[in-house]
């Protein structure tokens, strides 16, 4: 397989740890750019990095630059929807973090301007690609304990910066935690659609802080969630079935 071209837009702590990892791959993989918003702060990530020959810009040129052949956006979630979209304008694939915008409207522009492109798109929801949650869904394909009957997911963290409690940002425990619980108990029950949704939770200048979500849905399944950024919880999720559960 030839080697795969990318291009970085956004040089923080989550862009460091992807292309860290990248390094591990299977395939053949390498950064040839990198954008931020100065390219002052584009080559400390690629100094820092030690990313070889690769080229600093700001975000727009990494777009320009013939030689990527796909592009990770790393920035920060209000950025996501302009950044995707105009790399599809630029006919780059996009592998986008989580989550692709702080809004079911501005996530459906994106995946819509994708197959409008007929470009590949993917979001880097990395739990989706752990190797327990393979074993998991063989199991419940298959019925090993029975059918599913509950999902429980649990995420907290206390080490979030403030800059990750701003809702004018698309920043908030919800969108960058509470993802992880509801996607869990949505890829268990297939993305069904949940007959019934509550939240609580505690909220500071519009913006959540902590909260607990339950999913019902058809044949009295359910999902009960939990997720903050005020305090360090159990990070754990479990599936009762008929005749046992994962933990």
């Amino acid at each position: 397989m030839a080697e795969l071209k990318w291009g970085v837009l956004g040089c923080g702590l989550i862009s460091e740890d992807f292309v860290r990892a990248m390094r591990q791959c299977q395939h053949k993989h390498k950064v040839v750019a990198a954008g931020a918003s100065s390219t002052q702060r584009a080559q400390q990530f690629v100094d820092k990095c030690e990313l070889t020959g690769a080229k600093v810009y700001d975000y727009e040129g990494v777009l320009n630059d013939p030689n990527v052949d796909v592009v990770y956006i790393g920035l920060m979630n209000h950025q996501h929807k302009e950044w995707c979209l105009k790399a599809f304008d630029h006919g780059k694939p996009v592998l986008c973090e989580k989550p692709l915008a702080p809004n079911y409207k501005g996530a459906k522009e994106i995946v819509d301007k994708a197959k409008e492109k007929k470009l590949f798109f993917m979001e880097a929801f990395w739990s989706r690609c752990f190797p327990a949650y393979k074993f998991l869904r063989e199991e419940i394909d298959k019925q090993a304990m029975g059918p599913v009957k509950s999902v429980f997911a649990n995420f907290g963290l206390d080490i979030l910066g403030e800059n990750r409690f701003n809702a004018d940002l698309g920043a908030s425990p919800l969108n960058d935690i509470g993802v992880y619980t509801v996607s869990f108990a949505q890829w268990i029950f297939r993305n069904e659609k949940p007959e019934k949704i509550t939240a609580t939770g505690k909220t500071v200048n519009q913006c959540d802080r902590w909260g607990t979500i339950t999913l019902e849905y058809s044949g009295d399944r359910k999902a009960i969630l939990i997720f903050g950024g005020v305090d360090f919880t159990p990070i754990d999720g479990r599936v009762t079935c008929e005749r046992g559960r994962y933990d």
